[in-house]
């Protein structure tokens, strides 16, 4: 089941270390930038339709790349940033909860479609 204490606890942890491999490559010219995107239309996330929200592989990378020097930690895409600025203004406990059943949700439909294919066969 999705935790999201521990999601949260390891994005900090990535944010931390970027942080401290930026300080000490900065010097020397050297950009290191954490890019935490939403979700991404791809093959690997299984999502085909793309939306404002949802842009495809190569929009996203294009977009990601246009924030290199620009900012040390980003989304990628700006209606990522936005949909991250609103996420913000919830409370932890109330955000925790809406994603926790989101990914339950998501989860149990993906059962149910691995279950149905199962039985076409």
């Amino acid at each position: 089941m999705h935790n999201p204490q521990k999601l949260h606890q390891f994005q900090k942890y990535v944010s931390w270390l970027t942080a401290i491999l930026r300080k000490e490559y900065e010097p020397q010219g050297i950009t290191i930038q954490t890019i935490a995107p939403m979700m991404v239309a791809t093959k690997m996330s299984k999502v085909k339709r793309t939306s404002f929200f949802t842009p495809d592989g190569a929009k996203f990378a294009k977009s990601a790349l246009n924030t290199v020097g620009n900012s040390a930690d980003t989304t990628g895409y700006i209606s990522h940033q936005i949909q991250l600025e609103l996420m913000s203004l919830i409370p932890a406990f109330i955000r925790d909860k809406i994603l926790t059943n989101m990914s339950v949700g998501t989860r149990a439909a993906a059962l149910r479609k691995k279950e149905r294919e199962a039985k076409a066969q």
